[in-house]
């Protein structure tokens, strides 16, 4: 509103509004539709229909207009589902999630968010959690919470296969070599890793730690020191040959705890930039009492 130069502009997200008369569902090519009305009036979409037209943005009112993959503000991958935990294949081709309720289990679809959804896990692995791709696509590592908390491996195709009992926040090295652990799978653990092939293994973390994190060049490891007040972000340089060798932890961020969510077990919620020069994590809300602020006073004068 205004006048330029005077003017101002608010933007404002919006979720799906269930339109009386949905221009989504009006736009859905497929019968039976994708894009639906259910009879309490909520607009659900069914992704097993959905052949990955975007028809459904182009006519909704409240989403991007343009849905090319490279202009794209957002794109929509799963629609009212019960879909969590996003892991990327390293080419960023792939999105592999884990579904709840009916069918549960993991699932991959291409990012671009055309295509349906395949299902990658077999039955009996419902509260299986998505975690970290190799570097070819070809396996993804995952944690499964069951009776215990475990680690394990699945090429796309094959029958999941255990890596390690009592373990879980598996990631994989960018050279698709090593994977690094929590262990044990749930309270109190450490840092490890391991060769996906052959024997070995190795402490990272000297006490207690977890949710590693690779650089992109695999050449150091990050984790969360969680047996040290405010939790610190902690560095490792590592060194991978015929075998591997870690040095001494320092640390990175000294109060991490305070500011952002970490606690997470048995998944990560935060990630390494690509540079390794920069960290995402969540942060918590905070009062603006607790804002740093610096007050100027005008006009003042000393007592006489």
């Amino acid at each position: 509103k205004g006048e330029f130069p005077r003017s101002k502009v608010t933007v404002l997200p919006v979720l799906c509004n269930h339109c009386w008369k949905a221009p989504c569902v009006k736009a859905c090519p497929v019968e039976p539709k994708a894009m639906y009305k259910t009879d309490d009036g909520l607009t659900m979409h069914n992704d097993e229909r959905c052949i990955g037209c975007q028809s459904c943005q182009d006519a909704c009112p409240y989403s991007a207009v343009d849905v090319e993959k490279e202009k794209a503000d957002y794109s929509v991958i799963s629609f009212n589902e019960e879909h969590f935990y996003p892991a990327y294949s390293r080419d960023g081709r792939w999105l592999a999630y884990t579904r709840a309720g009916d069918e549960s289990g993991i699932y991959r679809k291409l990012a671009d968010g055309s295509g349906s959804a395949e299902r990658i896990s077999p039955p009996g692995f419902d509260s299986a959690l998505t975690e970290s791709w190799t570097p070819d696509g070809s396996m993804v590592a995952f944690t499964n919470v069951a009776t215990t908390t475990d680690v394990y491996l699945m090429k796309i195709g094959e029958p999941p296969e255990l890596f390690e009992a009592n373990a879980s926040a598996p990631v994989i090295s960018p050279d698709g070599r090593w994977i690094a652990y929590s262990s044990p799978g749930s309270g109190v653990s450490s840092v490890f890793v391991r060769p996906l092939q052959g024997e070995g293994k190795w402490q990272v973390s000297p006490g207690l730690g977890g949710y590693a994190r690779w650089s992109a060049d695999g050449s150091e490891l990050f984790y969360i020191s969680i047996d040290v007040p405010g939790r610190p972000l902690m560095r490792v340089e590592v060194t991978s040959g015929t075998s591997f060798r870690s040095g001494p932890p320092t640390e990175l961020i000294p109060d991490v705890v305070s500011r952002f969510t970490t606690v997470t077990a048995p998944l990560h919620n935060w990630d390494v930039s690509p540079d390794g020069q920069g960290f995402l994590m969540v942060e918590f809300d905070r009062d603006e009492s607790a804002r740093i602020r610096i007050e100027f006073i005008l006009n003042w004068a000393p007592n006489r």
